[in-house]
């Protein structure tokens, strides 16, 4: 029996590191799948050699759960992206000029550290991020007013200057 009083009675009991999961999202050139355990948040790049061949989404009581990385064309929607109107000229000139040679998702993740206009890509990658974790329930109780707070002034209606209600 465990020490600890609290042990099988959290009301959230799963670990990950946004980081891994903007690692996950954007991918890279691996032929495996990512795999994101919640149980001691380690991300896990599959190959031939890992041991996780008959791991599924939800597992071990849905603290197992696969990462798709996103879709090429997620690149594009980066280049027409509306929160390009929020940056200056000059910044979407940089953007534009960093966006050039991406090909391939896993290009965006050296960018992140590209100044503003790398901490703008980072930016649109941990929203879909944040919402991949919404959409598997897995944004803690304690943070949810954040993320619903965000959601909700990111929406189609709030940037249109319609007044949205959080409940």
């Amino acid at each position: 029996m465990s020490d600890d009083p609290f042990a099988g009675h959290l009301l959230f009991d799963h670990k990950y590191d946004i980081d891994d999961i903007l690692r996950a999202l954007c991918g890279d050139d691996h032929d495996g799948r990512w795999l994101l355990c919640t149980r001691d948040g380690s991300l896990v790049e599959e190959t031939d050699h890992t041991e996780t061949a008959t791991v599924q989404d939800g597992d071990d009581r849905n603290h197992w759960h696969v990462i798709t990385p996103l879709p090429v064309s997620f690149i594009s929607e980066l280049k027409t992206h509306d929160k390009r109107s929020k940056l200056t000229a000059e910044d979407v000139a940089l953007l534009d000029d960093l966006l050039a040679d991406v090909h391939y998702v896993y290009q965006l993740l050296p960018l992140f550290e590209e100044g503003l206009a790398g901490g703008w890509v980072r930016e649109r990658v941990k929203e879909t991020a944040l919402e991949w974790l919404d959409m598997k329930n897995l944004i803690p109780p304690s943070m949810r007013h954040v993320y619903d707070a965000t959601a909700a002034a990111n929406a189609p209606a709030a940037q249109s200057g319609m007044a949205i209600k959080i409940i």
